[in-house]
């Protein structure tokens, strides 16, 4: 890059954006490369925290006469905290997206289309992409300003999220593409954070990128300035006792603290908002389910710090970003490693010293693993590594860098399996032989099936059944049987394939294939309430019978088998979803 570019790139930096320095030299790199390929399509791979953004914005505003860079969001959220950046930066910006009232959606196509305004950024959700109502109206947008040759780039935030093969996939992403073929001469740039090369062979096939320049900025993924530890809840008194001692030894020790509670269900999120508020930490909820105010209003009160923790579900904890995140919380397990590496990236984002904590729970896993079995292989395989993320006696940093493909150094004393390694040997002992104990293991394990409807974790088998529970019993039975003809209806219908398992893998099929609705019945029964467990045994029967009328092989039987054939290999040697 010559003098005179780099000049003008660290004048933007100080006028525009109001920075000193730049993240890193790898920030500025991928800077360089969108500003010297300017007839190329551009992939940028870098770690959470890395400053992605900058990386187009930077570009953008620098040539931004009469120029609109068009950005493509996985979400709101995201899409909130970056329009937020650069308005507090006078950069002129318009987005769209769902919740916005019907009059500032129209306002929006007005003042384009009759040019009121010329920003430099159009900010735009990948579901809008795809929305009947406003689809039209705004690829005439882009048409218009494609025609007066006003659009300097298309930017795709959050790019694996077009990979099939990332727990973070959305279809919306598809009809990105769709719009590439109509404006074929501009340029694209696709960014992510978790870049493996299956993911950016993905990113650039699904995105139409041909001869993308690359940039895998050199950059080291590991986490070092974070504590990462696993509590097992079922050798715990009460594990909110736990999280509020571990909260309160943070409010104490760091200056402005805050922190976020990861879980997967939304109603998790509303009991340790409250419960944690009953002890004197203030915490407000988030899910994407809230009305759109109730949402802005934890957001707002997290960030200004008039509460102290945020209790947010998985998918949407992505635009929850501040600088003083001192501890993120899983109080259920994430999907997938990618997933928790993202997670764990909004702590420590000034580099200050900062705690990772997964609460790892059989229910969890268990309810966990129901949610992934839906899943493609690729995905499903992704989770096991969770599981041995969180059971295994080798460095936490070391595990996560090798599902990346990278290779680094133990840490020493940044994780409890190096700094305290005997205790977290000891913590794990307890934890399999609670496990092996667990009346809801047993069960799954080796209960007959009529045992297995009649009662819950912490209830005992009476000798007689009340009316209750005997129509519990045949309810109950009755949807383990329409399962199990849907598992084996969809076996038979799928045709020969080399994820199709064999009779002579699975045994005699419908046997197996029973044992598999059996253990999905109990899972959807055990690890939610009774509104919640219609719910996914709904969704769960209309998936099955969807691939069946395609004949496609279901999910569920494919990594049933795949579940089967690595049993032998897990550190927990007895598998939760047991084939005999």
């Amino acid at each position: 890059m010559d003098f005179d570019t780099n000049k003008k790139i660290k004048k933007c930096l100080r006028n525009r954006f109001k920075f000193k320095y730049f993240k890193s030299n790898k920030q500025l790199e991928a800077i360089q490369t969108v500003l010297k390929e300017k007839n190329s399509d551009v992939l940028i791979n870098l770690p959470p925290t890395a400053g992605k953004s900058l990386c187009f914005q930077l570009p953008a505003v620098l040539y931004e006469d009469n120029n609109v860079a068009i950005v493509f969001m996985s979400n709101n959220n995201a899409l909130e905290e970056q329009v937020e950046f650069l308005k507090e930066r006078n950069i002129r910006v318009c987005y769209f997206h769902s919740k916005l009232s019907k009059l500032e959606k129209e306002n929006f196509f007005n003042k384009l289309s009759t040019r009121q305004e010329t920003p430099t950024f159009i900010y735009i959700t990948t579901t809008t992409c795809a929305s009947q109502v406003y689809k039209e109206s705004f690829l005439t947008l882009i048409k218009n300003l494609y025609e007066n040759n006003l659009i300097s780039m298309f930017v795709v935030d959050d790019a694996h999220c077009s990979s099939e093969n990332t727990i973070d996939y959305k279809k919306f992403y598809n009809e990105i593409i769709k719009i590439r073929k109509n404006f074929p001469n501009v340029r694209l740039i696709a960014l992510t954070s978790i870049g493996t090369e299956i993911i950016n062979e993905d990113i650039k096939k699904s995105l139409g990128m041909v001869n993308a320049v690359e940039y895998n900025g050199d950059y080291n993924w590991v986490r070092s300035n974070i504590y990462i530890d696993i509590k097992y809840k079922d050798i715990l008194n009460n594990p909110l006792d736990d999280v509020t001692e571990l909260i309160n030894n943070y409010i104490e020790a760091m200056e402005s603290f805050s922190g976020i509670i990861i879980c997967q269900k939304n109603k998790d999120t509303v009991m340790i908002a409250d419960e944690l508020s009953r002890r004197g930490i203030p915490t407000v909820p988030y899910f994407t389910k809230m009305k759109f105010t109730d949402q802005t209003k934890s957001k707002e009160k997290w960030k200004k710090r008039e509460v102290v923790m945020i209790a947010a579900t998985h998918g949407s904890a992505v635009g929850l970003n501040k600088d003083n995140v001192g501890l993120v919380i899983h109080w259920s397990l994430p999907s997938t490693i990618d997933q928790y590496y993202i997670d764990i990236g909004k702590a420590g984002r000034l580099y200050g010293k900062a705690h990772c904590r997964i609460y790892f729970g059989l229910e969890d896993w268990l309810y966990a693993q129901f949610i992934m079995m839906s899943m493609s292989k690729q995905i499903f395989s992704g989770f096991e590594h969770v599981v041995n993320f969180c059971t295994s006696d080798k460095c936490r940093h070391v595990l996560y860098s090798e599902s990346f493909g990278f290779t680094c150094e133990s840490c020493k004393n940044r994780c409890d399996a190096c700094g305290n390694q005997n205790d977290y040997r000891k913590a794990f002992n307890k934890f399999q032989i609670a496990m092996q104990q667990h009346q809801m293991f047993n069960v799954i394990k080796d209960e007959p099936i009529s045992k297995i409807y009649i009662y819950k974790i912490g209830q005992t088998l009476s000798e007689r059944l009340t009316n209750f529970q005997e129509r519990t019993f045949n309810y109950r039975e009755n949807n383990y049987r329409i399962l199990a003809f849907a598992l084996i209806k969809n076996y038979n219908r799928a045709p020969d394939t080399a994820d199709k398992p064999r009779e002579s893998v699975l045994g005699i099929h419908k046997k197996v294939l029973s044992r598999l609705a059996r253990s999905l019945e109990y899972i959807a029964f055990s690890t939610n309430n009774i509104d919640d467990y219609f719910q996914k045994l709904q969704v769960l029967r209309r998936s099955i019978k969807k691939k069946t009328a395609s004949k496609i092989l279901s999910n569920y039987i494919i990594n049933y088998k795949y579940w089967g054939e690595k049993c032998q290999k897990k550190i927990i040697s007895t598998n939760i979803l047991h084939l005999k």
